[in-house]
Parts: structure tokens; C-alpha cells; sequence
């Protein structure tokens, strides 16, 4: 088993996005970043290992070795806001990807979405924080003046 971080890969973070869902809901999504808290990049990490792991099982006769350097990494952590009064979801969300086109090459997609509610209270409330402190940072910048 590899251990890999999310900064072994090249990223495909493009800040946080809002996307409208069905029913009037949206979906916000945070990327990752170097301040994100240890607790919730573990859960990355060992989303990143699983995934890997079982792709180069599945993908075993092929003799292709995955480098991190080779690979794009998007990984975010999501809520969705459902409008008829549901309690919000929260996720963590990964797709790692290839980006250089080798002839002969197998394509490679490796996604996953982990839910957060299955975790500790704790952990939950440490999520729930970060997110509403980049939220705030993006929608309720403090003046510098």
C-alpha cells in the first residue's frame, strides 16, 4: 500500500463553486488547501490509498504504474442545500484523473465520494467549521480599510 497526499498530484482545484440542483437546492463545493484540517485530509488520504489500491488490482495485467506526478487530483468537500427543508448533506468528494495522452495507454478514472455523516461528532463539527470559514472568507470578506 502507497501512501499519497493530495499534494502528490497535480490539482484541479478552482476555488469554491456554487451549482444549482434540483428543487431549488445548490451545492457548494470547497477544495482542498494546505489549511484544511488534518482530520478531514486523512479521510482524503485514505480515500486516495483505497482507490488506488483497488484500481491497480483491477488493473493489474496492464503494467501500468501510477505516478502521482501523472495524475490530477480534485478533491473538494461539498453540501448540498436541499430547499424543502432536508438537513444538509456533507461530503468528501475525489477524482483522480490522467492528463497525458500515451498511445496504447489505459484511460484513468478513479472517483469516490465519502459522507461525512457516518463520522464522529466531532469530526462533523471540524468540517462544518472549515467550510463556514471559507464561506465566510469568500461571501463576508472583513475590510482591510
Amino acid at each position: 500500500m502507497i501512501n499519497y497526499e493530495y499534494t502528490d498530484f497535480r490539482m484541479d482545484n478552482d476555488g469554491i463553486t456554487f451549482d444549482g440542483v434540483m428543487d431549488g437546492g445548490v451545492l457548494i463545493s470547497i477544495p482542498f488547501a494546505d489549511d484544511t484540517p488534518k482530520a478531514i485530509k486523512n479521510i482524503l488520504y485514505a480515500m486516495i490509498r483505497w482507490n488506488i489500491d483497488e484500481w491497480l488490482r483491477d488493473n493489474a495485467n496492464n503494467g501500468y504504474i501510477l505516478e502521482p506526478g501523472h495524475l490530477m487530483l480534485n478533491a473538494r468537500m461539498q453540501i448540498t442545500y436541499d430547499s424543502s427543508g432536508a438537513s444538509p448533506s456533507y461530503c468528501i468528494v475525489m477524482v483522480i484523473t490522467d492528463f497525458t495522452e500515451v498511445k496504447n495507454q489505459q484511460e484513468i478514472w478513479i472517483d469516490d465520494t465519502y459522507n461525512i455523516q457516518v463520522e464522529t461528532p466531532e469530526l462533523r463539527m471540524e468540517f462544518k467549521k472549515y467550510c463556514q470559514q471559507k464561506l465566510n472568507e469568500v461571501l463576508f470578506p472583513i475590510d482591510k480599510n
